[in-house]
């Protein structure tokens, strides 16, 4: 129990309400608790099922009030409320639900990210409907949207997925020192080792986002988290987190990109994730100015279909969430940003280190405003920029292959985590 002790740290339990103990919605949240509310009156309103919600906050958050909310709205159904003493990200907020659900017995657990809504009243009738007929891995389809308009739809553990606590406890918990992405990526590689995924048509609506788009920084944990433990299975996503999207970010970036493409090498390199990763990553401040109208710009990529315009080229629905993400979009785009002033606007990070290479200059949406990430505007530097990209290439390339065979030896065994041990929870 040592190894898990500071992911088990709690500073408030409470359990509110009468537990049926058969299904369990976890669902952490760090500071947002409007959302959170939000959330908890959608669950109110499901029908034709019986749940428990275990509702993990951070330390960020006023536990006494947060209680107090949940015991003055009466909800339908039982919540268990947990704070947890240090910051532990997403996956130590989903490990902390998941140790909950196996010491109290429950027979199947809900993942449910606290920004991902029930998109109809008998989701989780559903879900648990599959799971009575058999299923043990259920995953209901996850509406990204912008602004009402559908961008992209895929399914996702972390959005209503559903687990039989039968097959948690065989291949165990959240790998909690993920801290903070891929940690559904990872537990979902080891829980198809036991089930095979049974998708249904209800959904879960979640707003899109694009990390390079909100947090630059905190992509490039993503990416690593992303690539060191999609592996084996992913090789071609390493490659590219290694080779070429350091490439182009070296040769083309500005200060800010060329640090994020550094921190990417030598966490790839000494094999460093979660949170050390997190804390190591120095944020440099870039030039910035308000977002322009769209016309003002030579070219604007963006998956969204209704921004309109002769300059917006449409680049799909790939982005850092996608499974499968076609990178590059089969490079369809360049001639259109090739020379000129280029947005990215909710555009994903393979998209615009490829933008990168050919655009004038590259901006890319952050909040309300806008950053600059690569200034080709000087042709002759353009040229030089190109040929060191050239030489960089190969050498990454081959960096990529030497620490993808080390990465696959030092991977983590992470089957059984979290397993045995001290009980928190009694």
């Amino acid at each position: 129990m040592e190894k898990y002790s500071r992911y088990c740290s709690l500073g408030l339990f409470e359990e509110v309400g009468k537990f049926c103990r058969k299904c369990l919605v976890i669902m952490p949240c760090y500071n947002e608790e409007e959302m959170l509310f939000e959330h908890l009156g959608a669950l109110q309103k499901q029908t034709g099922a019986e749940f428990d919600v275990a509702v993990v906050i951070s330390r960020a958050m006023d536990a006494k009030a947060v209680l107090g909310k949940i015991r003055k709205k009466r909800y339908g159904y039982a919540v268990a409320l947990m704070q947890r003493a240090q910051d532990t990200g997403s996956a130590g907020g989903f490990f902390l639900g998941d140790m909950y659900a196996v010491e109290k017995g429950y027979e199947c657990v809900i993942f449910a990210d606290v920004d991902g809504i029930p998109g109809q009243n008998d989701l989780v009738q559903k879900l648990v409907a599959e799971f009575d007929a058999g299923e043990k891995l259920v995953i209901p389809k996850n509406r990204l949207y912008y602004k009402e308009e559908t961008v992209a739809v895929h399914g996702c553990l972390h959005h209503y997925g559903l687990v039989s606590c039968s097959i948690m406890r065989k291949c165990g918990l959240h790998y909690a020192p993920l801290y903070l992405g891929a940690d559904d990526l990872e537990y979902g590689i080891r829980l198809q080792k036991l089930a095979k995924v049974r998708r249904i048509g209800r959904s879960v609506s979640h707003p899109f986002v694009v990390l390079g788009s909100k947090n630059f920084e905190r992509e490039a944990v993503y990416n690593v988290n992303m690539a060191l433990f999609a592996i084996p299975q992913n090789i071609k996503y390493y490659l590219y987190v290694a080779g070429f999207l350091p490439a182009s970010f070296l040769a083309f970036g500005t200060k800010r990109a060329r640090e994020y493409a550094k921190t990417v090498l030598w966490a790839l390199l000494f094999r460093k994730y979660g949170a050390e990763l997190s804390a190591s990553l120095r944020k440099v401040e870039p030039q910035r100015r308000e977002i322009e109208e769209l016309e003002n710009y030579g070219a604007v990529l963006s998956p969204i279909k209704s921004m309109g315009g002769k300059n917006v080229c449409i680049i799909g629905k790939s982005h850092s969430q996608n499974e499968g993400a076609k990178f590059f979009e089969g490079f369809s785009f360049i001639p259109k940003v090739f020379g000129k002033e280029t947005l990215a606007f909710l555009a994903s990070g393979n998209i615009i280190a490829a933008s990168m290479i050919f655009a004038k200059k590259v901006w890319v949406k952050e909040g309300e405003e806008a950053f600059l990430i690569a200034d080709n505007s000087n042709p002759l530097l353009w040229l030089c920029r190109m040929g060191a990209f050239f030489i960089l290439l190969p050498g990454l390339v081959c960096f990529a292959l030497i620490t993808l065979l080390l990465n696959i030896a030092r991977k983590e065994n992470t089957w059984g985590y979290g397993l045995g041990g001290k009980r928190v929870f009694g």
